[in-house]
């Protein structure tokens, strides 16, 4: 997308050791960057101190910036509603979702907010509570939430993090219990779910 408008692209590490952010609003300067990218990040919460007067900004992911900024991100409200009537049409009624806690709050909830708002519209849905996780490798966490609530179908926060719990247990999937990711890696792949299609939102955030 930027080769089509005849702009060059570069990477830079924001969290290089001793570059402050305003020297790296030096650099990009010095280097004739105008337009500025971030990337996704892990962080729930950023404090940026760039040199904002030099560049036009945009922003990708969940990550809550300071200060705001426009961004490109998937509609994860949208998401989890369609992926709930999506397994309501495949006869699933208990489903569950399992999220890393950060995630979920740098989200703002919004898969928990359209899971709800989806069943509510589907008879005979009943949603079981929502695994929140600090780990995503606690296998045993994971466990006993399945042993408690029996969802019939597992919603997954990540790409695959459910479906390794699952298979660690002796469970088939699907036979025994769906899962369906909420981040799947790529269409057509060994997980059904819903793609958020990282390849249009840089495309739309170019």
């Amino acid at each position: 997308q930027a080769l089509e408008r005849n702009y060059q692209t570069s990477e830079f590490w924001l969290h290089e050791p001793e570059v402050s952010h305003e020297r790296l609003s030096d650099i990009l300067r010095a280097r004739g960057i105008v337009g500025v990218l971030l990337g996704p990040s892990s962080d729930l919460y950023l404090d940026l101190k760039l040199k904002w007067e030099y560049f036009s900004v945009v922003r990708l992911g969940s990550t809550r910036f300071t200060p705001a900024l426009h961004r490109v991100v998937n509609d994860h409200f949208v998401t989890a509603g369609l992926a709930v009537r999506q397994c309501f049409a495949l006869g699933y009624r208990r489903p569950g979702l399992v999220v890393r806690t950060a995630l979920s709050v740098g989200h703002e909830r919004r898969w928990e907010a359209g899971m709800e708002m989806a069943a509510r519209d589907l008879a005979g849905v009943a949603l079981v509570p929502t695994l929140l996780m600090d780990d995503e490798a606690d296998a045993r966490q994971f466990a006993r939430w399945f042993h408690r609530y029996r969802p019939d179908v597992v919603l997954d926060g990540s790409e695959s993090t459910a479906l390794g719990h699952a298979r660690a247990m002796g469970l088939k999937v699907p036979q025994d219990v769906g899962i369906a990711s909420l981040s799947a890696p790529e269409p057509g792949g060994e997980l059904s779910g819903t793609y958020q299609h990282g390849e249009a939102m840089g495309v739309a955030a170019t």
